[in-house]
């Protein structure tokens, strides 16, 4: 995962959209003023924003997350309201149920492809994948059996010799034994 994080830089010329798609989409009450439902679709950004999204794409999907998430929100709060009548209790808990499942489904989405865009951009840029350790990992490479050179072998690479924390476990047969 890269450590970029988009700023809000980055989402500042989608943010007014975003937050007007909030404004249409968050759940609203006939009775509730017009500055609580705006309050609530500049949370709703902020929670936009901890998604991170990368593009437009991105940012729209994280919209509908946050979005069917407060609708599951609103249909729990329409259930605890509906205890005397069964029928409407158990639609809202329906209602409520499958919005959550919806804005999982989208989440786990979003993270798949967040995770895919870090994998290709950690393949594309060796110095990140450097920071995060994997030249350092242990095993035979393809650079020793070129070079006819075993791995465990100390006069090749005398830092395995060593019996550091971080050295390979002796094995049975290796070179150093």
């Amino acid at each position: 995962m890269t450590t970029d994080a988009p700023s809000s830089d980055t989402l500042a010329p989608n943010s007014r959209a975003i937050l007007a798609d909030l404004y249409v989409q968050l759940p609203k009450s006939a009775d509730e003023p017009e500055a609580a439902i705006a309050a609530r679709a500049r949370k709703g950004l902020d929670a936009v924003i901890a998604l991170r999204p990368d593009d437009a794409f991105e940012a729209r999907l994280a919209t509908r997350i946050v979005a069917m998430d407060a609708h599951a929100a609103d249909a729990l709060a329409a259930a605890s309201l509906a205890a005397g009548d069964p029928d409407k209790l158990r639609q809202c808990r329906a209602q409520a149920a499958s919005m959550a499942r919806q804005s999982d489904s989208a989440l786990r989405t979003l993270r798949r492809m967040q995770a895919e865009r870090d994998k290709a951009y950690n393949a594309m840029h060796p110095a990140a994948m450097e920071r995060a350790g994997y030249w350092f990992k242990y095993g035979t490479s393809n650079f020793n059996i070129l070079g006819g050179h075993s791995s465990l072998d100390p006069k090749h690479c005398p830092e395995v010799g060593l019996r550091g924390p971080n050295a390979p476990q002796a094995r049975e047969g290796a070179c150093w034994d």
